[in-house]
């Protein structure tokens, strides 16, 4: 008899599931993570906003490192795909980050 439609798919992940956890940023994240900015659609279909919000709260729980977040209203995965009012936002709030990053970094390296 032949398993039921999608309980193949279930097995093979409980026989994986060491290996994906091993996998997951989530649970790669420790004290020595570098400094993040993820930036996610709350629309995205694609990676579920709830996978960045876990991110984040695992890295804000263990990381040194400044950890900060955009969520953005209607937007899916590739919400930057075309350049929109948005994407030019979004490159100035990277920029901002990485600015404080290098400042950041550069002051405690004297």
């Amino acid at each position: 008899m032949e398993p039921a439609r999608g309980q193949g798919h279930r097995d093979e992940l409980r026989r994986r599931r060491g290996d994906l956890r091993a996998a997951s940023p989530v649970h790669r994240a420790g004290a020595d993570a570098p400094p993040f900015l993820v930036v996610h659609g709350d629309t995205d279909t694609v990676a579920g906003v709830g996978q960045s919000r876990r991110l984040v709260a695992r890295l804000r729980a263990v990381s040194r490192e400044p950890v900060c977040y955009a969520e953005l209203p209607h937007a899916q995965h590739g919400f930057d795909g075309l350049p929109t009012a948005r994407t030019a936002y979004t490159v100035r709030a990277v920029h901002r980050f990485l600015t404080a990053v290098h400042t950041r970094a550069t002051a405690t390296a004297r």
